[in-house]
């Protein structure tokens, strides 16, 4: 991706490089620092917070209708409508949060191409991101990125042991570990997709989850609802759901990663990681 300019707000600015902070890539062994937060007594249920794993200050912007339709950095078709951003060096699909300082408002981005090229800018988000995070008219604001990588950890199956990798974010998008029993309502390959009925159901319900496990290859974005101590509880509560989510799904959070009790909700046809 070259230069951009889709607001009038989005002069150059002169005279000015990234930082070393903008600069670094992302550190892959970095570690997760959690703290369990206890629900009070007779629950078992908690949700430790995760650190992220590296943390980038600087100028961000965005784009949108003059590069909608055209190859990002990684192959993909830019969609501005779409939860993505664009980095100079982090990964591809590296997920982060992104805050505005100003405001505190933050939202969720998918690393999927390359930029800004301009002044001292970190990061060029999509035009939906930007009016999700309130800097659409302004067109540039200075943020924090916050970049999450994925912890890996072996499992059992029923094929015996198998290593996968995961992230979980609560209700404010923020890093985090549950542990309990929770309601899945969707399974999606599409980040955009899944982080779209995330925000939807954070309007209704505190204890919102999003989670991507890449197992073999695949990779599957997880939307949660509720925490529970006992598994019957979070039964109770998936009646509840019925309505809106017949097909959901009981689902135990070991440390952060949803383990499957039975078959998840549904798969979308969707390629975008």
């Amino acid at each position: 991706m070259l230069q951009t300019a889709e607001a009038t707000s989005q002069t150059d600015e002169e005279g000015r490089q990234p930082s070393p902070e903008a600069e670094a890539s992302v550190n892959l062994d970095s570690l997760y620092s959690a703290k369990a937060a206890d629900n009070g007594v007779g629950d078992s249920s908690f949700v430790a917070p995760v650190d992220p794993g590296q943390t980038i200050e600087g100028h961000v912007s965005w784009y949108g209708s003059r590069f909608h339709g055209r190859k990002t950095a990684n192959g993909e078709r830019f969609n501005m409508n779409d939860m993505t951003a664009a980095h100079k060096k982090l990964p591809f699909n590296s997920i982060v949060r992104v805050v505005d300082t100003k405001t505190g408002k933050a939202v969720l981005v998918r690393i999927n191409d390359r930029g800004p090229y301009v002044g001292s800018r970190v990061l060029d988000l999509s035009r939906e991101a930007a009016t999700r995070l309130g800097i659409r008219g302004r067109g540039t604001a200075n943020g924090r990125l916050e970049v999450f990588v994925d912890e890996e950890r072996v499992v059992e199956s029923e094929q015996g042991k198998k290593s996968l990798r995961f992230v979980t974010f609560d209700a404010d998008v923020k890093g985090a570990k549950p542990t309990g029993w929770s309601v899945n309502v969707m399974v999606s390959s599409s980040f955009s997709e899944a982080l779209n009925v995330h925000n939807r159901l954070v309007e209704q319900y505190d204890q919102v989850f999003l989670s991507r496990v890449i197992e073999g290859g695949e990779t599957n974005w997880y939307v949660l609802v509720g925490l529970q101590s006992e598994e019957h509880l979070a039964r109770d509560f998936q009646l509840e759901l019925a309505e809106t989510f017949s097909e959901s799904s009981v689902v135990r959070f070991d440390n952060g990663l949803p383990r499957k009790e039975s078959s998840p909700t549904f798969a979308s046809s969707s390629s975008e990681a």
